[in-house]
């Protein structure tokens, strides 16, 4: 039988994070209990090519808000679809 794991379990990223250089847009759940803030806020920061664009928190949600949550369209998406906008244009506005 497999032992289960859980997410206290976790000893990190295996990847060479500082290899990354796409641009990144993070959205985070208030709420989350599964994704620990502090420790993505650690690996961004081993990773300054990862050109960070935007970085947000958004009040109340928990982690699959982000995609299934009622007002997701307005909270995420549409940020979501002006940002890669203004990357296909070159850049930040």
């Amino acid at each position: 039988m497999t032992e289960r794991r859980g997410v206290s379990d976790y000893q990190g990223q295996l990847y060479p994070v500082e290899t990354i250089t796409v641009p990144l847009v993070v959205f985070h759940g208030e709420k989350d209990d599964i994704v620990d803030v502090v420790a993505l806020q650690d690996l961004l920061r081993q990773a300054p090519a990862m050109q960070l664009r935007h970085f947000q928190t958004i009040p109340g949600y928990e982690h699959m808000d982000l995609i299934w949550a009622s007002d997701c369209h307005s909270t995420v998406f549409e940020t979501l679809g002006t940002l890669m906008q203004q990357e296909l244009k070159g850049g930040r506005e």
